[in-house]
């Protein structure tokens, strides 16, 4: 099983989105300094939390759900959860952290 998910630095509030076959490893490594799998979140201090995720069967599929998930659609999703009106874009989709999803800006 694949996972797509949504990050954000807690300090700056910029989010990355990516897919992975481990998210606990995953997340570890966005959050360790001396990994440099993502030269993208090493470019901006974290620490990164984890707003949300979608467990995919294939990686094909989490691939194509992290190109869908681009910035403005990101944005009009995660602001229809904070508002209450989209309970679930998708089936398997989970808002990981209440907290960090209702801190975005």
């Amino acid at each position: 099983m694949y996972v797509m998910y949504v990050i954000r630095s807690e300090s700056t509030g910029t989010m990355y989105t990516g897919q992975t076959g481990s998210l606990p490893k995953r997340l570890a490594e966005h959050n360790d300094p001396t990994s440099y799998s993502s030269r993208f979140t090493k470019r901006i201090p974290g620490p990164w939390v984890l707003v949300y995720q979608e467990e995919c069967a294939t990686r094909s599929e989490a691939c194509r759900r992290e190109r869908w998930f681009s910035p403005e659609v990101r944005t009009k999703v995660i602001a229809s959860l904070k508002r209450g009106t989209l309970r679930c874009p998708r089936e398997g989709a989970k808002v990981s952290s209440q907290s960090a999803l209702f801190s975005l800006q």
